[in-house]
């Protein structure tokens, strides 16, 4: 059984200022679901901007790793 998950994103600019945030409610998730869309949602807004270097920090080890490529991703769905 999934629980209501959300994901949420804030864009900072180089002097720490708000350029955008934003948040979705994606319904019953994994844990997993929800960081892997934090970031997809965060790209698009950084993509949509014109933003050419971002640098990205999250509070999950496990998809900072899989992101990286030191953890093989298995769920079909995120790959």
């Amino acid at each position: 059984m999934h629980n209501i998950a959300s994901a949420a994103w804030v864009l900072f600019d180089p002097n720490h200022r708000l350029v955008e945030s934003g948040g979705i409610c994606l319904g019953p998730a994994t844990n997993n679901i929800a960081e892997y869309s934090s970031i997809i949602e965060l790209l698009d807004a950084a993509c949509t901007l014109g933003v050419s270097r971002l640098v990205a920090y999250m509070d999950s080890q496990l998809v900072v790793f899989q992101l990286n490529r030191v953890y093989q991703v298995r769920d079909p769905f995120l790959m």
